[in-house]
């Protein structure tokens, strides 16, 4: 594939060697390389933000954001472990991460999310609050390059705790009504560019960490108005958008007398609406191989050189049966059996899982392994061993599910019905969602399309959807999974670090 952008790791160590520049003016004025220099200071300190959502975290199941994706998704049953030889990712598969004080908790809540945020508040603290910087007619050409920094900032941030109150909030959701619209307990602390560095914070409500997540999110909208980005791993204001459309759409389920699907609705619509992206067609739904950045459904991703690739330590090296690591050693990733018997022969991604069809090279091997949607190009066993396969955040297929999801809640059939139609038509030629089927077809194209993506928990967190696990897991086949069980907690390393929200904390809570 074509390399376009420069190294996230050169430009990450640039941004530890912008600290020793002089951005200082000596006297009354300011000249014109201390400009160059400040601004691609902070220009490698927002890069440095990607960087770390793709960082290897010294195990091999921490590789920032898609070993978090496979965790939750091996903890909400739908993605199956198959073998227990090297012990990566037992506790999520094993289902003992919610509700626990685990290790990955304790490195997801501090060494990851809040290490994000850190970095994005040093870089908004350097905001000049005289500025407008949504005011682009008024900025000169340096503001308008800060005002694109910031929006990045920004729009990190605001995905981060996104996420928080996801996994920490104690919400559960319905179709019909709230089961739980527990929006008011304690969630988690807070940190700004305001905050004082080293003062923990107190605990918050779920309700105001998804308000930071939205301010963060609608003000860096505004700051990346008209910006284009060089690469698809910057955070632009379509990506803005994408993530707002999740949030209004996770809590319209806890928040429902307001316009909260209405804006879930609007935001993903835009998306679609703007033409830059195209739905992946029936025709290449298994060709595809979800391995490059130029996919033209791929909205938010990264290019992985041999400079990022974090080796078995990865989202393929871990998926992957033709990349040289654990999956094809042995301890591979299944589709939950139970979620593989629901698909039709006419979907077209029932063959993106290898099944017992004792014709295939692969005999009964790697059943149900996920061997035609990610999968290394030489489709060679253990053949890869350059891990430069690249991964997706987002893509135009989600916005699709959210647009036909938050009509239907919004009492849109129509709308609910075209936009679900419209991702099926290229799955199944032979179905047709109607107004009977819609919810089954909606929680099944989650599931089925998004399959080892990271969304099932945030799916069965929103719909209540309690679903047995199927017979294919090393551990815990058959068993009964609830919605509820969906709330990772506080781990010691905050407890030691912030008495109050520990004290506050519902550890003790029961569903």
């Amino acid at each position: 594939m074509k390399k376009y952008f420069i190294s996230l790791a050169i430009l990450a160590a640039a941004l530890l060697s912008a600290c020793s520049l002089d951005l200082e003016p000596s006297g009354g004025t300011i000249i014109e390389q201390q400009y160059e220099n400040a601004y691609d200071a902070l220009t490698n300190q927002v890069l440095g933000n990607y960087q770390l959502m793709i960082e290897y975290g010294g195990d091999h199941d921490i590789f920032g954001q898609k070993c978090i994706d496979m965790h939750t998704d091996l903890g909400s049953g739908d993605m199956a472990l198959r073998g227990r030889n090297y012990g990566w990712f037992e506790s999520a598969a094993f289902m003992q991460e919610h509700g626990t004080y685990s290790t990955f908790g304790n490195w997801m809540w501090i060494s990851y999310y809040y290490k994000i945020i850190k970095n994005c508040n040093t870089i908004l603290a350097k905001r000049d609050v005289t500025v407008d910087y949504s005011d682009h007619a008024n900025l000169s050409s340096i503001e308008l390059g800060e005002a694109y920094s910031y929006g990045e900032a920004l729009a990190m941030r605001g995905y981060c705790y996104f996420w928080i109150a996801n996994y920490f909030g104690w919400q559960y959701g319905g179709f019909s009504t709230a089961q739980n619209q527990d929006l008011d307990e304690i969630c988690a602390p807070i940190y700004t560019e305001e905050t004082q560095i080293g003062v923990p914070q107190p605990a918050m409500s779920a309700t105001d960490v998804y308000a930071q997540a939205e301010n963060d999110l609608l003000t860096a909208l505004a700051y990346l108005d008209g910006y284009s980005r060089t690469s698809k791993t910057r955070m632009d204001a379509d990506v803005v958008r994408c993530w707002l459309a999740y949030l209004y759409l996770q809590r319209g389920y806890f928040n429902k007398y307001n316009d909260d699907f209405s804006e879930a609705y609007q935001y993903a619509t835009e998306v679609i609406n703007n033409g830059k992206y195209q739905m992946l067609p029936y025709d290449d739904v298994l060709t595809n191989g979800f391995n490059s950045v130029s996919s033209k459904n791929w909205i938010w991703a990264v290019d992985i050189t041999s400079t990022e690739a974090t080796g078995l330590a990865s989202l393929f090296g871990q998926i992957d049966i033709f990349s040289y690591s654990y999956a094809a050693a042995g301890d591979y990733k299944a589709c939950d059996e139970a979620l593989y018997n629901s698909i039709p022969y006419s979907d077209i991604r029932r063959m993106w899982f290898h099944d017992t069809d004792t014709t295939s090279p692969y005999d009964r091997t790697f059943v149900y392994a996920p061997m035609q949607k990610f999968y290394s190009p030489a489709r060679e066993i253990m053949g890869d061993r350059t891990w430069t396969n690249d991964i997706a955040f987002t893509r135009i297929e989600e916005m699709y599910l959210i647009a036909a999801e938050a009509a239907y809640m919004n009492n849109d059939e129509t709308n609910a019905l075209y936009y679900i139609n419209e991702l099926v038509s290229e799955r199944d030629t032979a179905v047709v969602v109607n107004s009977g089927d819609f919810t089954d077809q909606l929680v099944y194209n989650w599931r089925l399309e998004l399959w080892g993506e990271g969304r099932a928990m945030l799916t069965r967190k929103r719909m209540g959807l309690s679903i047995a696990r199927g017979q294919n897991h090393f551990q815990g086949g058959g068993q009964p999974q609830s919605y509820q069980s969906f709330v990772y907690m506080i781990p010691t390393s905050e407890a030691n670090y912030n008495g109050d929200f520990y004290q506050n904390f519902p550890q003790h809570k029961t569903n």
